[in-house]
């Protein structure tokens, strides 16, 4: 057992852990100095609440490197089910925020299940790639699965609507496959096939997404900035400021 601690401590990224931290500290350091109000005053309870959530994350990061991540194979679909549930819990009974619904309110905590479905994704991904993977590389056929795989998520979290994430979901899902052992010839395939959907795409996406895509894009066509948020209400508001 001891032989393990050591092993542990050895492999662990001291390094990653330190900068985690020193930046959590900025953070909550900008806080105490935009909400300190006098010694007298104590600290501002934004503050205690980003302390009591920088202990709870430090101690599910140690955790989480304590865990052999292969064993979490074993829960994917699992994981995935459960994530898939949380997405249909917020569309049904979501908590909205500046035109988006995406949390579920349970009180003390706000959750976000479109946060959980990436792992979730990866995690049933890696599960389905590792199965049985084909000679010869994956082809149009074995793709079937994994198209419904992400589909699912994906699907409900554009609804919410999210469109970053849901692209999140697909890089995630595109580069666990080509990594898993896709064949030239399909890369190509699915390549061409993205560039012929992509018009059909374009017309669902709302205008202020499509602002988003077209800024990120050409840069020089939004001067203003206007495209960089996905709350137009506030893009209103900030162009009426900026005008004025």
């Amino acid at each position: 057992m001891a032989e393990i601690d050591r092993r542990v401590i050895y492999h662990f990224d001291w390094t990653l852990f330190s900068l985690a931290l020193a930046l959590c500290g900025v953070g909550i350091l900008s806080v105490v100095s935009a909400t300190w109000g006098g010694k007298h005053h104590g600290l501002d309870p934004l503050v205690t609440r980003q302390l009591i959530w920088v202990a709870v994350g430090t101690g599910l990061m140690t955790a989480a490197a304590l865990t052999d991540y292969r064993s979490l194979g074993t829960y994917a679909y699992l994981f995935y089910a459960m994530a898939v549930a949380m997405l249909v819990v917020v569309e049904v009974a979501g908590h909205s925020t500046g035109g988006s619904r995406r949390w579920i309110n349970l009180g003390f905590f706000n959750p976000e299940p479109s946060e959980v479905a990436k792992i979730a994704v990866v995690l049933v991904m890696v599960r389905y790639l590792r199965e049985e993977p084909p000679k010869g590389g994956w082809n149009l056929l074995h793709m079937i699965i994994p198209a419904l795989l992400l589909a699912v998520p994906a699907g409900l979290v554009l609804k919410q609507p999210d469109l970053g994430t849901a692209l999140i979901l697909i890089l995630i899902t595109g580069t666990l496959i080509f990594v898993g052992g896709l064949n030239w010839r399909m890369l190509v395939v699915l390549s061409l096939a993205a560039v012929l959907v992509a018009p059909a795409g374009w017309h669902y996406l709302k205008p202020y997404q499509r602002g988003r895509l077209v800024s990120f894009l050409n840069p020089q066509s939004d001067p203003l900035g206007t495209g960089l948020s996905y709350h137009p209400v506030r893009d209103r508001d900030r162009l009426g400021r900026r005008v004025g």
